[in-house]
């Protein structure tokens, strides 16, 4: 399999995790240098583009190192992510640290029924 652009391996991405799960939306967001940036978008996100992009210093460093579920996020009181999809409706999702080897890329967020 070969992809030609982020974007096309960001879908294939998308599209076997929704195989497996019912997904609502999905978000990748990557560092670039020092700030966070929206990547890939799937699902009705009004509105999501406003919160990129994000200082790293900004984004809860926890969520950079582990798996964290929405409820995790409410008990750090986090102040990016949290309020957006308390916002718009979102009731249940988690995100997971893009990393390799101690060297984090970015974060991936999935919204489930």
């Amino acid at each position: 399999m070969h992809f030609s652009t982020n974007y096309e391996v960001f879908k294939y991405l998308d599209d076997m995790i929704a195989q497996l799960i019912r997904i609502v939306f999905s978000l990748i967001a990557l560092f670039d240098q020092n700030n966070l940036n929206l990547a890939y978008v799937s699902g009705d996100l009004p509105n999501i583009h406003m919160l990129f992009p994000k200082n790293h210093q900004d984004v809860w460093q926890e969520s950079l190192e582990q798996s964290m579920m929405k409820e995790d996020y409410t008990i750090a009181n986090e102040q990016i992510f949290l309020p957006y999809f308390d916002e718009i409706g979102v009731k249940t999702w988690f995100s997971i640290p893009i990393a390799e080897e101690g060297k984090i890329y970015g974060i991936y967020f999935l919204g489930i029924l």
